[in-house]
């Protein structure tokens, strides 16, 4: 974790209306991704940026899903954007289709 005050870590409601759908084995996935993220959100195994949204990142979980999520620096925040199937989980996010 880098030194100073810790990250606050906001889960979107509709986000966790997504995650509340997982299916046990990748709910229990998400959790755990979700400790990574809030420890130090540029260092999460397999992280990469999201081009279209600025700050924002992409990390799989359980094979098939993904998570997105914005970092705001400056006031140490981190909000969880999208939790969801590789299929849906883009779905209303800025540069979807």
């Amino acid at each position: 974790m880098r030194p100073g005050k810790p990250w606050s870590l906001r889960i979107k409601p509709s986000a966790d209306a997504e995650a509340s759908h997982l299916p046990n084995g990748p709910k229990a996935a998400f959790r755990q991704v979700l400790s990574e993220i809030a420890e130090d959100p540029f260092n999460v195994a397999g992280m990469r940026a999201f081009r279209s949204l600025p700050d924002a990142f992409i990390v799989n979980f359980y094979v098939s899903y993904r998570v997105v999520y914005r970092v705001f620096p400056r006031s140490r925040r981190i909000e969880v954007i999208a939790a969801a199937h590789r299929d849906s989980v883009y779905k209303g996010l800025p540069g979807s289709v």
